[in-house]
């Protein structure tokens, strides 16, 4: 199974308002940094190939500055540049488009410190963990209903049929069926596309309406066709305190996402230099030399 990376720039290297993904989200740029290197070298610990796909921006960072030990770089998400930065999800979209064999793409703020058990690895489709009417698809699909004029046939029939909001967090998201994530992606982007300007309006929630293109877009697709999501996380392990706690080294779930607003807490983000600093000092002090030239 190859594990991969995406990162677009534009998105993350704007500043702007409270719902941007200035620099990820973290507290700093130098945990931007930490995290980004972290991830990668832990993946390298256990994969054979750990795939990078970015754009000139990425590329001049994570490997000409960072220097980290990707397998294999793919540049060519400046081909995105023409739509907002605002979609910061669609370099990930883009992503999946370009595989053509099994895959587990990661979010560069996720953590490993075990191989994936086989039964996950064996899955037609893969998630980080199960979602289930949290408040943000809500806000989302209210989003849609109110300020867009094209919205793909299946998130209707989805919302029409079923009860439950329910979708796959993409902390880590990929599997053997290749072919519904090349359809999934070609529908997420006929969507953005018929919406063009929509992201913009001052009352989209950018984050809300990420996760319906991406990762709500994706279940729908799923439950369609009748193909199962196998995942990762369940029971207390999806809680989000639980699951971007770095200390899960210790744990038996081995696994770590800092999410969201978990970013700028300092226990977090020093728990991560520190583990980072121990596991990888070369990388560490290599990336504090460099800091003033990012």
């Amino acid at each position: 199974m190859k594990i991969v990376h995406s990162y677009w720039s534009k998105p993350s290297l704007r500043s702007g308002n409270a719902t941007a993904k200035y620099f990820g989200g973290w507290l700093m740029p130098k945990y931007y940094y930490y995290s980004w290197a972290y991830s990668c070298l832990r993946f390298r610990e256990y994969y054979d190939e750990v795939e990078l796909v970015t754009d000139k921006n990425g590329y001049h960072l994570l490997i000409e500055k960072l220097n980290l030990p990707y397998t294999n770089v793919r540049v060519v998400l400046d081909d995105l540049n023409e739509y907002s930065g605002k979609l910061w999800a669609i370099g990930k979209l883009h992503t999946y488009k370009l595989q053509e064999k099994p895959f587990i793409h990661a979010d560069g703020d996720v953590f490993v410190w075990k191989r994936f058990e086989d039964e996950l690895l064996s899955a037609p489709l893969i998630s980080q963990n199960e979602e289930l009417n949290f408040v943000q698809y809500q806000r989302g699909i209210e989003q849609l209903k109110t300020y867009f004029q094209h919205i793909p046939e299946i998130i209707l029939e989805d919302i029409e049929q079923y009860e439950d909001t329910i979708a796959a967090n993409a902390g880590i998201f990929g599997g053997n069926d290749v072919a519904l994530f090349h359809e999934f992606v070609d529908i997420a982007f006929e969507f953005l596309d018929k919406n063009k300007g929509v992201v913009d309006h001052p009352e989209i929630h950018s984050s809300a309406f990420a996760i319906i293109y991406e990762q709500y877009l994706f279940s729908c697709l799923a439950r369609k066709k009748n193909v199962e999501v196998q995942y990762l996380l369940k029971g207390e392990e999806t809680d989000y305190n639980y699951m971007s706690a770095i200390q899960n080294k210790h744990k038996n779930v081995k696994y770590a996402h800092i999410i969201d607003i978990r970013k700028k807490l300092y226990s977090h983000v020093l728990e991560l230099e520190q583990m980072f600093r121990n596991e990888y000092p070369e990388f560490y002090f290599q990336i504090n030399r460099r800091l003033r030239s990012l």
